[in-house]
């Protein structure tokens, strides 16, 4: 397969990486990044292969449907840029396929951004839990709601980045359904915490009503915390909601307690009774 030089010209986007396309090799793709370059391969098995179209103008996708999100992790979610000026150091999306070429007609749409967010936002508002907030984290193909034992239970985790979308389709589209998703998301996910001696600490698992959950970790993992942190920017982002700025002040306050004052960097867990650190 035979490239022309504008493939070169488009920008790459993933989970993990962000930058400009500087090569590519069969499968083989050379992006270079803030941090160098990095090496993505899509080779025949790829599941992101299967919904990608490679020709000479570079990469993009066709007749990606709702069973497609749904069977690829609601990974596909493409994201473009014109310049690499837009590109940011950070991007809290959830993005998967790489790149376009810059003549595809996609790149052109102005609104290309707003488009992608109601492919998900919309997608993933049945997921909300209306009587006691927060969303489900156990979804059948098609998007209704799994049955059985332990489904209605809730992960911050999970609740922090369904707060993040909707909150950044809400900034992208206006759309209010978006906001009040939102807006509910993080109520629920404001529940999930503890106060103790000051410190405002998230809990990795609830019962559906949001109480605690009898076979909850002993401990405090930082990735929860920091899930959480991550949906409650996004939010404070599109809203400006003072209570939502004292949350995430606190809870930066308390990332310290993950903190290792003798060889610097974080612990992963404190102990949920001393919050001291586990080594």
């Amino acid at each position: 397969m035979q490239f022309t030089n504008n493939v070169k010209k488009s920008f790459a986007t993933s989970t993990i990486i962000q930058g400009r396309i500087a090569k590519i090799e069969g499968v083989n793709i050379i992006v270079e990044t803030y941090a160098g370059e990095s090496l993505l391969c899509y080779n025949d098995s790829s599941e992101a292969k299967k919904l990608l179209i490679i020709d000479e103008n570079g990469f993009h996708y066709e007749n990606i449907k709702w069973a497609d999100l749904i069977q690829h992790q609601c990974i596909i979610k493409i994201v473009a840029y014109n310049l690499a000026s837009d590109i940011k150091k950070r991007n809290n999306t959830i993005l998967s396929l790489v790149s376009f070429g810059k003549d595809n007609e996609i790149i052109k749409n102005p609104n290309f951004h707003c488009i992608s967010a109601n492919w998900l936002a919309s997608f993933w508002l049945p997921t909300l839990d209306i009587e006691y907030g927060g969303v489900y984290a156990n979804i059948l193909n098609g998007g209704s709601q799994s049955s059985g034992p332990d489904r209605n239970d809730k992960w911050s985790y999970i609740t922090s980045r369904s707060l993040a979308g909707f909150s950044f389709a809400f900034q992208l589209t206006g759309n209010k359904e978006y906001l009040n998703a939102a807006i509910q998301t993080s109520e629920f996910l404001k529940r999930s915490k503890d106060e103790i001696n000051g410190y405002l600490i998230f809990r990795g698992r609830q019962l559906r009503d949001g109480n605690h959950h009898p076979l909850a970790s002993s401990l405090y993992n930082i990735f929860v915390h920091q899930y959480c942190l991550t949906g409650l920017l996004r939010y404070y982002a599109a809203t400006s909601d003072k209570e939502t700025f004292d949350h995430i002040i606190k809870g930066l306050d308390s990332l310290m307690l993950f903190h290792d004052s003798k060889y610097k960097g974080f612990y992963d867990a404190i102990d949920r009774t001393s919050l001291l650190p586990i080594p």
